[in-house]
């Protein structure tokens, strides 16, 4: 019914014994870049030029695995993956060669010997080793039938890779919008909490100021009192400086100051305490 299907593998076609091959593929495959034997090297460059074409066709690259002297890497704008094109190696009972070489005789038995050789099967191996998706030559398929789901894989993989940047970025930017918000919040805050603290101070100093010209008439009325003695003057003149020292503290005198402050340039020290936890006021997200 309705349950989802996952996309055709796309056609990818090897290119013919009569077509050229591309120098790129050429140069990928030089310097024995491709652990095939002799006789399996031209279906392999064959099959490497269709890979070739497929990435070129979607903007990614081929080019060689710099830590692996026989695999390559594909180079995409999301993501990259290894690759390499193996033959699968066989055990054969063949005439040891150094006997042979030995040899005088052209009858002489020469013992044979088990070696690897080359099977004929192909192998194409995507990512390292140890966690790698694999086709290959089998009785019912050939290597090049599988080349379709090989290139969707890689696809596959590609995609997963925007998908989670996307991901990626959409979180960022939340976080980015959190932070914004929260810095504005803070900065609020701190405005409010710098003018609560200062019209309490202010109502402090004037309380204090009222003491003190309370406390100067005090000391008038005493100098007064003690007029025609030696403390009289030294009285006013401390009533005086009590008088003084009350019209310094007291906002009061000074009303254009009297109103609500909004501080320019905030720095991040200044409302850093009012940020909610986890936020730090000196650093916005940014991956």
């Amino acid at each position: 019914g309705d349950a989802r299907q996952s996309p055709p593998h796309p056609e990818v076609e090897v290119p013919a014994a009569n077509v050229p091959l591309s120098q790129e593929v050429r140069d990928l495959a030089a310097g024995r870049r491709l652990a095939v034997t002799d006789n399996s090297m031209e279906r392999a460059l064959r099959i490497l030029q269709a890979i070739h074409s497929q990435c070129t066709a979607r903007g990614w690259s081929l080019q060689r695995d710099p830590n692996d002297d026989r695999g390559f890497r594909v180079s995409t704008p999301e993501c990259d993956f290894e690759l390499a094109l193996i033959e699968e190696l066989i055990d054969q009972e063949l005439p040891d060669e150094d006997v042979l070489a030995a040899a005088k005789y052209p009858w002489q038995r020469v013992p044979l010997k088990k070696r690897k050789v080359g099977s004929g099967r192909l192998s194409l191996r995507l990512g390292p080793y140890y966690h790698c998706r694999t086709w290959a030559d089998r009785r019912r398929w050939s290597l090049e039938d599988k080349l379709g789901a090989a290139v969707a894989e890689m696809q596959r993989r590609v995609d997963e890779a925007d998908s989670r940047r996307r991901r990626r970025e959409q979180d960022l930017k939340r976080r980015q919008h959190e932070w914004d918000a929260a810095v504005e919040a803070a900065k609020r805050a701190f405005v409010i909490d710098l003018n609560r603290r200062w019209i309490r101070e202010q109502a402090a100093l004037h309380a204090e100021a009222k003491s003190l010209r309370t406390y100067s008439q005090a000391l008038r009325d005493l100098a007064e009192a003690q007029t025609g003695t030696a403390i009289s003057d030294p009285l006013r003149q401390w009533a005086q400086a009590a008088q003084e020292e009350a019209d310094r503290l007291d906002p009061l005198t000074e009303p254009a100051g009297l109103r609500h402050v909004e501080p320019e340039n905030l720095q991040p020290d200044d409302y850093a305490a009012f940020m909610p936890p986890g936020l730090n006021a000196h650093s916005r997200p940014t991956r």
